[in-house]
């Protein structure tokens, strides 16, 4: 038997051996672009049907990564949905014992964010941000953090959270209003020329809600109000 006819043989039984797992990564990658897909059109429900009739959920030990990859893109969609209690709890189970992922952290604090949770919200936005201070879903974290930095009464935080928010999106008309409102609740704290500033810098911040959204009226009444405050 000559060599090159060994070494075609030897080829095709390494094949052979590793053809089920080529098949079961094919098959994997194929229901992640479906779903991926089914995502970004915002077709939430197919993403759930997708990867729930799939076998990626069976075959979560055997191909642990893949399987997060899925649960993730199903808690997304969960999420969008508002079906935050089953978002909670799919997302729980793919944090034990996975390394440390900015996605999983923003979707975990965003989740705690809508369900009330402040407290819990807050330390997985904030690290979602220190280990991804780039990402897509950064000026909404921001905002976040800053509605919860409201309720708590931290003023300071909240402005801050608020400019860099409306930074890295500055379209949001609903951003720049909340924005001019933590901007008020600084000034109450200060006195004199920093106090003018602040409510200047508010003032500001509502009229870039009423650019970006005509029809604002809540910043149209408090631009009246500061008008008359800064007379």
């Amino acid at each position: 038997m000559n060599k090159v006819y060994q070494i075609t043989i030897a080829s095709l039984l390494l094949l052979w051996v590793h053809l089920p797992a080529l098949y079961a990564q094919s098959a994997s990658d194929r229901i992640m672009r479906q779903a991926s897909m089914a995502l970004k059109e915002k077709r939430y429900e197919d993403v759930i049907i997708i990867i729930d009739g799939s076998q990626l959920v069976a075959e979560k030990e055997k191909y642990p990564t893949v399987y997060f990859e899925a649960m993730l893109t199903k808690v997304r969609a969960l999420v969008e949905l508002g079906r935050y209690d089953e978002a909670l709890s799919n997302a729980i189970e793919i944090e034990t014992g996975t390394k440390k992922d900015s996605r999983l952290m923003q979707l975990l604090g965003e989740i705690y964010f809508h369900i009330g949770e402040g407290s819990k919200a807050l330390p997985y936005l904030s690290d979602s941000i220190a280990y991804n201070p780039t990402g897509d879903s950064v000026g909404r974290t921001y905002y976040q953090m800053a509605e919860i930095y409201l309720l708590q009464a931290r003023y300071h935080q909240a402005e801050i959270a608020l400019t860099t928010a409306v930074y890295h999106n500055p379209t949001a008309d609903r951003w720049w209003f909340r924005l001019g409102y933590a901007r008020e609740q600084v000034a109450t704290l200060v006195a004199g020329s920093e106090r003018i500033f602040l409510l200047n810098s508010a003032k500001t911040a509502y009229e870039r809600a009423i650019q970006i959204n005509p029809s604002n009226n809540e910043a149209k009444e408090r631009i009246a109000v500061l008008k008359r405050s800064l007379r």
